[in-house]
């Protein structure tokens, strides 16, 4: 079965998560066929549908004083048994969902939006896809982690998400296809001071000013391999790094963005004097090259990477 037991009112328990299944890894000419069949809807490619695994067993397992119940995927060799993220959770007791490289497919529920309770959410490393739902905007309480990245996530980043605005740390989109423009509602998130990360995906390269606002950074702001790519390898390039990231005087490590094309002639000095500051990590101008113009097409003979291996484990946690 793909849903859990209907909860009863006397029930308090702790949802725990457990694998130890493998990813097996693709090679680059699976990322490009994979990639290939999100931007054409075709589902030839689509890596889903090619894993190879050892017969494992992925179990949900809930204990409770009332009941238990085990939810079982059997993943057979050359398939991926569906088991999509749990919809039905009691709205007032949960408080984070820990569901990291579970083999988790489908798309994301709109009813996750209506845990306003949760402060914490990792659902990484899975096999979701379609389109991020604008209900997660309603997550406010979330605080110290908002992880969705080494998905299939594709489509625009909801601009919803910059209601969340007691992030302090771990806003994490990276290694999806998400497209389109970043939202400069995200600039919002100004109590964030380390890791946000929504880089290797297939944006437009139009970093907005508003991200300058987040000035409480310390560590870990990736913007990195933003690329959109289309089907004859070449890139959009959409406009140049914004002054306002120069307002970014608290980083001290980790100042992430390589392998962009940006329509300017070199890196501006605003930006360049965040290395004074950044004692390790800097990885500004590799694989950047200044002077494109914007709005053309240039050759970019590389994808983003799909999820890497989901090999940790997680679980979903809450008393109700």
């Amino acid at each position: 079965s793909g849903t859990m037991a209907p909860h009863t009112a006397d029930t308090i328990a702790t949802i725990t998560c457990r694998t130890t299944m493998v990813h097996p890894g693709f090679a680059a000419h699976r990322r490009r066929q994979a990639h290939r069949a999100l931007r054409t809807g075709s589902t030839k490619g689509n890596p889903s549908a090619r894993v190879r695994s050892g017969g494992k067993a992925l179990a949900v397992s809930v204990s409770a004083a009332v009941f238990v119940t085990t939810l079982t995927a059997l993943m057979a060799p050359g398939t991926v048994r569906a088991v999509p993220l749990p919809t039905g959770l009691p709205i007032s007791a949960t408080t984070s969902i820990h569901l990291r490289s579970q083999r988790r497919t489908g798309t994301i529920p709109t009813e996750l939006g209506l845990l306003t309770r949760l402060t914490y959410v990792d659902i990484a490393e899975n096999w979701l896809t379609g389109p991020m739902p604008t209900e997660l905007g309603l997550l406010t309480l979330v605080n110290s982690s908002f992880s969705l990245g080494s998905n299939l996530l594709s489509l625009a980043i909801p601009t919803e998400l910059g209601k969340l605005i007691r992030m302090s740390y771990g806003f994490w989109l990276y290694s999806n296809s998400l497209s389109s423009t970043i939202p400069t509602q995200l600039g919002q998130l100004e109590q964030m001071t380390s890791t946000f990360d929504i880089s290797r995906n297939m944006l437009e390269l139009i970093i907005p000013s508003q991200l300058g606002r987040l000035d409480k950074f310390q560590s870990h702001f990736f913007l990195h391999d933003l690329a959109m790519v289309y089907e004859d390898d070449r890139v959009w390039v959409s406009g140049p790094v914004p002054t306002q990231l120069g307002r970014l005087t608290k980083l001290t490590g980790d100042f992430a963005l390589q392998n962009n094309h940006f329509c300017q002639d070199s890196l501006p000095t605003e930006i360049a004097a965040l290395s004074t500051f950044v004692l390790e990590g800097w990885d500004v101008l590799e694989g950047n090259s200044f002077g494109t113009v914007c709005g053309a097409y240039i050759d970019w003979p590389r994808l983003p990477l799909l999820p890497s291996s989901l090999t940790s484990a997680g679980g979903l946690s809450g008393r109700y």
